[in-house]
């Protein structure tokens, strides 16, 4: 008895990232190349922490569109495409709004503990953490 054997793959109505990948390989490319950019002349990931991030990538998206409506490809100060950097901007904007950080600016695990400990509830905490530190 020979018993056939079929390959199976449950991933109807899955998110289908091969669209956006191959169908836009070029086009992310270059938004890699911004991306390059920033990290070479902020440092990697730099853009997580900018200070009123939401109005700055917004006016960063508009001046870029604007520059390719009046007919500017190239940004004169990254040589890359006006088009690439708005579509950074997008995504960085989109990436924080999917995180939902309403300020637009990431924080570091530290933050969350320094904000906890300027609560009544942290400070009290944190009392009992040293009183119990001194007692062994």
């Amino acid at each position: 008895m020979t018993q056939e054997i079929e390959g199976k793959k449950y991933d109807e109505g899955k998110n289908r990232m091969g669209l956006v990948l191959e169908g836009f390989a070029n086009a992310l490319w270059e938004v890699g190349k911004v991306g390059t950019f920033g990290c070479e002349r902020y440092g990697e990931f730099n853009w997580k922490y900018v200070d009123n991030a939401k109005s700055r990538y917004k006016d960063a998206l508009f001046r870029h569109l604007f520059q390719y409506m009046q007919g500017k490809d190239i940004d004169d100060e990254s040589g890359l495409r006006h088009l690439s950097h708005a579509a950074w901007n997008i995504l960085a904007m989109l990436e924080f709004e999917l995180k939902g950080k309403t300020d637009f600016k990431y924080k570091e695990p530290i933050d969350y503990v320094n904000d906890y400990i300027k609560t009544e509830e942290g400070a009290k905490k944190i009392m009992e953490i040293a009183k119990e530190s001194e007692e062994e």
